[in-house]
């Protein structure tokens, strides 16, 4: 998938989970997302403190935490093109550390291979992560949403619940007009 432009869900469903580690709390920590559990939540944000990621992505995923994980999942992940440090500091100060697991693609590697890769250096000064959310089973993606540059449509935690893990009464988007 290196290289490719991902502009619907089913374009990653099927393909591998990148082998690519993440990093989690501090460069010496790295982590693969096959070790994360049979059952993974892995969502991206382009970066960590930013609006529509900070009051209305992460949000979702906390409020719905324990239902996801009831629906079987064994990790969420929220991860961005960042340095470890900086996704520490974004669980911490968003209460859900120790829940969600905050991993950074530090080189933007993980992402290139997925093909979410995008050029976002006027605004975030580097290459980051297109907003997505994916289920991965067993090292198989399932379940995936890629966002547009910029959008925030489907790549919600209510929209993980009810597509990804068929939870029919989870909430429709909610964006919170802070974000815009």
């Amino acid at each position: 998938m290196a290289g490719a432009t991902i502009t619907i869900v089913s374009d990653l469903v099927g393909t591998a989970a990148p082998e690519e580690p993440l990093f989690e709390d501090s460069p010496a920590n790295p982590i693969r997302i096959a070790d994360l559990g049979k059952k993974v939540a892995l969502f991206f944000i382009p970066g960590a403190f930013t609006p529509t990621c900070s009051v209305s992505h992460l949000p979702g995923f906390i409020a719905h935490f324990d239902r996801i994980k009831a629906a079987g999942v064994d990790a969420v992940v929220c991860a961005s093109v960042n340095d470890p440090f900086v996704m520490k500091a974004f669980g911490e100060a968003s209460g859900a550390a120790g829940k969600i697991r905050f991993l950074a693609d530090t080189t933007g590697k993980f992402n290139a291979e997925l093909g979410t890769l995008f050029d976002a250096t006027p605004a975030l000064g580097n290459m980051r992560a297109r907003r997505s959310s994916m289920l991965i089973e067993d090292g198989k993606i399932t379940w995936a949403f890629v966002e547009p540059t910029g959008g925030f449509t489907k790549s919600d935690a209510g929209t993980f619940l009810r597509e990804a893990l068929g939870v029919t009464d989870a909430p429709a988007l909610e964006v919170d007009p802070k974000s815009e």
